[in-house]
């Protein structure tokens, strides 16, 4: 019960603080707008690992997958990344990988190339 309790508190301080944030990034530190998207995108996609990640387990990657999505440490498109170099996507999980790289070319491999350079 605690912990759930923690999660509500955060996410309301969350939904209250970001918009002032993102105001007062983008008034006093327009000049390092580029980074501080990229370091905001990248910790929504990390959200979204650990928020969704039984849905992206069911959905995207094989049951027999060793990667699986939920390490809050880890984004979404690194996860779907392995799997990929794993040959444990579904269907829908190459396709998802598509649009990602379709958007941004090679994409989910930059993910993968990323985190491994961080190591």
């Amino acid at each position: 019960m605690g912990n759930l309790l923690l999660v509500i508190i955060a996410y309301i301080i969350v939904a209250v603080l970001t918009p002032f944030g993102i105001a007062w990034a983008i008034i006093f530190h327009l000049f390092k707008m580029p980074i501080y998207l990229k370091k905001f995108a990248i910790g929504i996609d990390q959200i979204g690992n650990v928020t969704c990640q039984y849905m992206l387990n069911f959905f995207l990657i094989k049951k027999d997958s060793k990667f699986k999505f939920g390490n809050e440490d880890q984004t979404v498109s690194y996860v779907l990344g392995i799997n990929k170099e794993c040959n444990t996507l579904t269907k829908l999980g190459k396709i998802t990988c598509y649009l990602l790289n379709w958007l941004d070319p090679l994409h989910v491999e930059k993910a993968v190339s990323n985190e491994k350079n961080k190591q």
